[in-house]
């Protein structure tokens, strides 16, 4: 099964929701998840996972691409390349200074169709009419746009849904990423952006995700969510039930409590 999650502005946590929403499945349902990610090198990956930009790293990606283009790689064989970051949670970073972004995209294509993970969560930084973009926008199995409460970013979110770059809406869904009901209850945010309610998600404001990701240690913070640490409390049932619309758009139903149904 393939995520992809997009926002049509810069900067709304897209990199956020996909560790959280991977290390939830991961951690909570036991699925086997890996992230990805599109377009320039990821900063926001490489600080929220304490991931440095190191050279061994640089040299494997190079390896692989040479791998690719001499067609001398196998499934398996991109095994080797991913970065473990809890259990069942990795990551298969694909971009660095090093290579180009044509290699870069044929790398990801290549992952995307030959990882074994039972999820595979993509994010895109890539621009919406770029031919990579579409290309994953039209074969992954679910779509996650994220927004905020912003107007200034639920009016472009207006224009990117009446654009021709706009994902199917049968597997699209959305999540407000930094909610706080005092500003407007979810309802509204749904009612602005024209979706029904049962298609919508929030991600609560809380400092103590910014805490993390600065530390470094972001995928590590589901066990707290998981268990109600106060410091998370206002999580736990944002996090459930972000996973809940996910999965049950993919057909697959889950038991929070940490069983997998198929």
């Amino acid at each position: 099964m393939k995520v992809a999650i997009y926002s049509p502005v810069r900067r709304q946590g897209c990199s956020t929701v996909s560790i959280l929403l991977g290390a939830a499945l991961a951690h909570v349902v036991g699925m086997k998840v890996c992230l990805t990610y599109t377009g320039i090198e990821s900063d926001t990956y490489n600080i929220a996972l304490g991931l440095n930009h190191i050279e061994d790293r640089t040299k494997s990606l190079t390896q692989v691409i040479r791998m690719l283009e001499g067609n001398n790689i196998s499934g398996d064989d991109i095994m080797d390349y991913l970065t473990p970051l809890t259990h069942h949670l990795d990551i298969m970073q694909t971009s660095s200074d090093y290579i180009t972004s044509e290699e870069s995209d044929a790398l990801l294509s290549f992952v995307l169709n030959n990882l074994p993970h039972e999820l595979i969560i993509t994010e895109i930084n890539s621009e919406p009419f770029e031919e990579n973009t579409q290309h994953i926008l039209n074969n992954v199995d679910i779509v996650i746009v994220l927004v905020s409460q912003g107007m200034d970013v639920l009016n472009k979110y207006k224009l990117y849904k009446k654009s021709p770059y706009y994902p199917s809406k049968d597997k699209t869904v959305y999540v407000v990423n930094q909610y706080d009901p005092y500003i407007s209850p979810l309802k509204d945010v749904a009612k602005t952006m024209g979706v029904h309610k049962r298609k919508i998600s929030k991600i609560t404001n809380n400092p103590y995700v910014v805490k993390m990701a600065n530390s470094g240690t972001l995928h590590k913070l589901m066990p707290y969510i998981y268990k109600k640490d106060l410091r998370v409390l206002n999580l736990h049932a944002d996090i459930r039930d972000l996973c809940y619309l996910v999965m049950s758009n993919l057909g697959v139903k889950i038991n929070w409590e940490g069983k997998l149904n198929d």
